[in-house]
């Protein structure tokens, strides 16, 4: 199993666009486009829609009624703490990959 078999194409979106505002590539107050970018991804506009919803949950993206989603401005402070807490999360994840790995080595020698 790897790292990649964990994450659902919704979560490889958020990934996507983290990386994409973090390397600036998104600039703040930039328009989202849910077809542009399920069109580019490959992926579903629903799919692409609940990944948006997901990061503005998380307080990286806003939405307005009839003018869609929109990346935030973030303070260094804010920067700060989303990478803190994907720190975190990733190292998770690389501890229940490596766990299951381990237990399917196991297997294997037996």
């Amino acid at each position: 199993m790897e790292v990649n078999d964990i994450f659902t194409l919704e979560d490889k979106i958020v990934n996507f666009i983290f990386d994409a505002i973090f390397t600036k590539k998104l600039h703040p107050g930039i328009k989202l486009s849910e077809s542009v970018l399920a069109k580019e991804l490959n992926a579903s506009r629903d799919v692409v829609r609940k990944a948006f919803s997901k990061l503005q949950t998380m307080g990286i993206l806003t939405y307005k009624k009839n003018q869609g989603f929109h990346v935030i401005w973030l303070t260094e402070e804010n920067a700060k703490d989303i990478y803190t807490a994907r720190k975190v999360i990733e190292a998770g994840i690389v501890e229940i990959v490596t766990k299951n790995i381990q237990k399917k080595s196991w297997i294997y020698l037996y």
